[in-house]
């Protein structure tokens, strides 16, 4: 189908880092398809990938309005928070805790995103749930350093020495 193969061209475009190309080759096909939800969505990430957050977000509210898409509303949401919109951002965040693709990338993100902002109760809470994941050690991560910040250890006693030494590394950096 011409459109898989306009996509995976301008992956491969992207990753060449012909960052102009891989965009035309979606626009040339939006031409003919101009509501068609993939090529929408990954001329979203391509803008995304190159800092144009304000139109990814105008992209990906198109693809929005055309399907419900997961994918899509967790791009919006790590636009708005590169943008600092963090309301938004939690929003569309909360949005995908329910969502079985999402739920491990939407808790971490938000765990990081409250960790940075101060709010270690918040950042905790949203990292606990996942921490029996695959991303487990990030999960734990986020939780040290913000025991660490509480003056207390309960998980790192059990767990700290079960983590990579990057997630330590993340550990003593943030957590300090």
């Amino acid at each position: 189908n011409e459109i898989y193969y306009a996509i995976e061209k301008s992956s491969i475009e992207f990753l060449k880092g012909n960052y102009k190309v891989s965009k035309q080759i979606l626009l040339d096909e939006l031409q003919k398809e101009p509501t068609n939800t993939k090529l929408l969505l990954n001329l979203a990430r391509i803008e995304k990938n190159l800092g144009n957050y304000g139109q990814a977000i105008n992209i990906a509210s198109r693809v929005e309005k055309l399907e419900k898409n997961n994918s899509c509303l967790y791009l919006m949401a790590q636009c708005y928070e590169a943008l600092e919109m963090i309301d938004e951002a939690v929003d569309y965040y909360n949005k995908l805790t329910h969502s079985s693709n999402f739920y491990i990338e939407s808790h971490l993100s938000l765990a990081e995103l409250f960790y940075k902002l101060g709010d270690l109760q918040k950042a905790y809470y949203y990292a606990y749930p996942i921490v029996d994941t695959l991303d487990k050690e990030h999960a734990l991560a986020i939780m040290f350093a913000v025991e660490r910040n509480l003056g207390y250890s309960k998980l790192q006693d059990k767990y700290y020495d079960d983590l990579s030494d990057v997630n330590k590394e993340y550990v003593e950096k943030v957590g300090a």
